[in-house]
């Protein structure tokens, strides 16, 4: 009788070199393909469409000059092109999606982060013209 040598099917899987599904890069081809080295942050940010009346928060996790990785809560709800806000530093850049993956996408940056103004920086306070009256919980001041 003839024996051959078996290896187990587990042993097999040890032994074969492990390959990126199709389509998929790996890390190191990622990396090369970038144009300038990402930096890890962990900063709150905000999506903002629709002329900015619709939002979506978000946490900017990495940075580069060139664009970002983001991750959200629900990636469906934020289109192809928005506004990328990041809260701690006071700035907002437009951006498009390159890649989606779960919770994560990595964003192009279209335009220079510049300041970003909320309503409540152009809120302006009008000096009092009139006489000075004392403040009143009433809807209606009373006349004497």
């Amino acid at each position: 009788m003839h024996q051959v040598n078996q290896i187990a099917p587990r042993e097999q899987m040890k032994m074969a070199p492990r390959l990126p599904a199709i389509g998929h890069a790996t890390e190191t081809e990622q990396a090369d393909r970038r144009i300038s080295p990402r930096r890890r942050v962990l900063k709150s940010g905000i999506a903002t469409f629709n002329n900015r009346t619709a939002i979506a928060r978000c946490t900017i996790r990495e940075i580069s000059e060139t664009g970002a990785r983001i991750q959200a809560d629900d990636t469906r709800l934020i289109p192809e092109r928005f506004d990328l806000v990041n809260e701690f530093d006071g700035l907002v850049a437009a951006v498009a999606v390159v890649w989606r993956r779960g919770a994560e996408i990595g964003v192009q940056f279209l335009s220079a982060f510049e300041p970003f103004q909320t309503m409540r920086d152009k809120q302006v306070v009008m000096p009092s013209t009139g006489a000075t009256q004392k403040p009143t919980l009433r809807k209606k001041p009373v006349t004497a």
